[in-house]
């Protein structure tokens, strides 16, 4: 039988009451069920949801993305052809107009749109963003806002209460009103890396998981605690269906997340520290009768890396980095991250069942290069610039990608993620139109152009931004 939302509520109190009075009268007589509204447990619990989610929703942003490939179904300031790309949700984390969400939200696109609980809509800016951690901070022309209070993921136990707050499948932003919604901490320390991220360029590993109803659009929002502090950034649901299904997970808000939003608030590049080994998802071997928990050791990755240099080999255990006891492989991946680059680490492991050390110079990790993945540029010529990769748009390129509508220029294929070109906004899928204020077709163009530019570079892009780069 169905009965509304409201009704099953009072009906589960009133058998709770009616057993609780059962038991306390005797299988004699039955007491009746008390006033609903006078359950002062309840009512009170009601009101801290309530204030809660009043106090946070000015602080959490909704996010839509746009296109300037594809079908257009709009068209932007700039005149230039335009397709939603993607939604999502943010946090204001700075009174200036600063906002922290997941790098995946802005992945690929070029236009990008902020609304504020007031229904203001703002053009934001990224301004530094990390793949590995999935994080990214972009800026919007708006002040006074009302930054969020960081939690701390450290004090988070399972069972507690929190809530989501943000854009659900886009709907929050056609009135900037975020939708909230409950639940409790259902586990802490999942690792999903493998199944979100087999390539292992983003690292999805000590999340936290919650019960709170989590849907497409919710990713970058904030998990708070009933407190209104802040403990994650939602970022993932594992479900079936592809809505939720009581599994959603957040990126914890803890000693190693709070350094590197402030690295991107501060648009630095986050470094991590890199081992060079290769680990299974298994996280514990034994050694005779004796289980030995750490981080196994499947292979190194390479020849002359930290590993290599220090002496560790395949099948080895490690137990202990830099003085920390090592859990299983996800713990070693955020201890070793979260040493300096260059430091030197002493490690404890076993091998055939006998305890050892070695000291271990951390390297950086390597960077991925973002690149146009959908591009076929086997047989394409190209031409390396300040970190950028760049190609001429043959007609098999404007077909491909639905191009024949505008004047071709040149396509950024790839962007190193430390170049000039990457910090000065260069990013793949960019059309460079012009250099310079004269156009360019050609490889051929560019290079002219490039020779005869003794101060500078002024790239115009089809999207209509405007890219500056230093002789």
């Amino acid at each position: 039988m169905r009965i509304s939302g409201e009704y099953h509520y009072r009906a589960v109190v009133s058998l709770v009451a009616v057993a609780l009075g059962f038991f306390a009268a005797g299988a004699g007589a039955v007491a009746a069920p008390p006033d609903l509204y006078r359950i002062p447990d309840l009512k009170a619990l009601e009101e801290t949801f309530v204030q809660a989610a009043e106090r946070v929703k000015p602080s959490v942003v909704s996010i839509r993305t746009y296109r300037y490939l594809g079908l257009p179904v709009e068209v932007s300031p700039q005149g230039a052809a335009k397709a939603p790309h993607s939604f999502g949700s943010g946090v204001v984390i700075g009174s200036d107009g600063f906002i922290l969400t997941n790098q995946h939200v802005l992945d690929g696109a070029d236009d990008i749109k902020v609304v504020l609980f007031n229904r203001r809509e703002y053009t934001g800016q990224i301004v530094q963003y990390d793949l590995r951690s999935d994080l990214a901070v972009i800026k919007i022309d708006a002040k006074p806002l009302r930054p969020v209070v960081f939690g701390s993921a450290e004090d988070v136990r399972v069972g507690h209460w929190c809530f989501v707050v943000g854009n659900p499948f886009g709907i929050a932003y056609h009135d900037g009103d975020p939708a909230v919604t409950f639940g409790n901490i259902a586990a802490l320390g999942r690792s999903l890396t493998s199944e979100l991220d087999p390539t292992n360029t983003r690292y999805y590993g000590d999340l936290i998981q919650t019960s709170s109803p989590i849907n497409p659009g919710n990713s970058g929002g904030p998990l708070f605690d009933l407190d209104g502090h802040m403990i994650g950034i939602v970022t993932a649901i594992v479900s079936r269906s592809g809505i939720t299904e009581g599994a959603g997970f957040a990126i914890p808000m803890s000693e190693r997340t709070r350094p590197i939003i402030d690295a991107l608030a501060a648009r630095k590049r986050v470094r991590y520290g890199y081992l060079g080994v290769e680990l299974p998802p298994i996280d514990a071997r034994s050694s005779g009768d004796q289980p030995i928990h750490g981080a196994v050791i499947r292979g190194i990755t390479s020849d002359d890396g930290p590993a290599a240099r220090a002496g560790l080999q395949p099948r080895d255990v490690i137990v202990e980095f830099a003085g920390v006891a090592i859990e299983d492989a996800d713990h070693l991946v955020r201890v070793v991250s979260m040493t300096p680059v260059g430091a030197q680490a002493k490690v404890r492991f076993v091998r055939h069942g006998t305890p050892r050390e070695a000291v271990v110079t951390l390297a950086e990790r390597p960077l991925p290069r973002q690149t146009f993945q959908a591009l076929d540029d086997s047989d394409l010529e190209t031409t390396r610039w300040k970190g950028a990769e760049l190609a001429e748009m043959t007609d098999a390129t404007l077909r491909l990608h639905d191009l024949s509508r505008i004047q071709a220029g040149l396509v950024v294929i790839r962007v190193d993620e430390d170049s000039r070109a990457h910090q000065a906004g260069l990013r793949p899928r960019d059309i460079v139109l012009r250099c310079n204020g004269s156009r360019v077709r050609t490889l051929a163009d560019l290079a002219r152009i490039l020779e005869g530019a003794p101060h500078g570079f002024k790239l115009d892009l089809f999207s209509g931004k405007t890219i500056r780069l230093p002789r």
